[in-house]
């Protein structure tokens, strides 16, 4: 299961504001960069003790995420990081880490590979979390963004594809007037968000040499298996996991049953 990450600041009444909004640069740098995925708006507890705790979703497993070596991230970026923490310690007294097993995500989990055989891109998987729309081949484990050793350019992508796809799983789920529009955006090979998955897909097979996939949903819950683009039929897999037809050609997975994140 996934891990919820809470801090807990401490500070004098006179540092509240200014440690408010490095807390809360801190965590924005965080989450630009794929360590840690949605956060919660900060929380100030009480101006007379001067608290204030911030939470989210742990981008991996362990918690500091690495501030060292980030993959495909320079020098400059990782000294960034260790600064904003550092200012924000600076002016805290004391801080408290809580992390917590998130029970609703019992059947997701992180992937601890270091080298990976193969990748699934899929919008499903960073929807409602925003950790990460990367999947393990292997293991069937979220992969944080920053693992993935892309070019600068495919990283910006896979983070305007994490953004974009919140936006249309958000308005599917919510089952409002945008809903038709948000399942055609989902399911259509040619939609914005397919043709930018697509081309994610190419660019880190081209940065990486890993095999890479992007999972578009089966319109219906039929058997018909033909690929959503080229409209020739896939080819069964014997997966343990939720997508079990490919298109080779096309670099296109699918399935015709349910994601774990979608009963969360």
């Amino acid at each position: 299961m996934l891990k919820y990450i809470i801090e807990n600041f401490s500070a004098s009444s006179n540092h509240m504001d200014t440690l408010r909004e490095s807390i809360h640069d801190y965590q924005a740098f965080m989450v630009s960069k794929g360590l840690l995925g949605r956060r919660d708006d900060m929380r100030i507890e009480s101006l007379e003790t001067g608290r204030i705790s911030a939470g989210g979703v742990l981008a991996q497993g362990d918690f500091p995420p690495s501030d060292t070596g980030l993959v495909g991230e320079s020098k400059e970026t990782c000294r960034r990081l260790i600064q904003k923490r550092e200012d924000v310690m600076r002016l805290a007294d004391d801080v408290d880490v809580q992390v917590f097993d998130l029970s609703q995500t019992q059947d997701l989990h992180y992937c601890n590979h270091s080298k990976w055989s193969g990748l699934v891109l899929c919008a499903e998987a960073d929807w409602p979390m925003g950790i990460t729309p990367v999947i393990c081949c292997e293991c069937g484990g979220l992969v944080a963004r920053f693992r993935v050793p892309v070019s600068q350019k495919t990283a910006s992508n896979i983070w305007s594809f994490c953004v974009e796809s919140f936006c249309v799983e958000a308005c599917w789920s919510a089952s409002g007037v945008l809903e038709a529009w948000a399942n055609g955006e989902r399911h259509d090979p040619l939609s914005r968000i397919n043709t930018l998955g697509l081309s994610i897909v190419k660019s880190t097979q081209s940065d990486t040499g890993i095999d890479t996939w992007l999972y578009i949903p089966l319109r219906t819950s039929t058997t018909a298996t033909t690929c959503p683009l080229c409209e020739e039929e896939m080819s069964s897999l014997d997966s343990p996991f939720f997508w079990n037809y490919r298109c080779s050609d096309c670099r296109i997975v699918t399935s015709n049953r349910s994601a774990p994140w979608l009963v969360v």
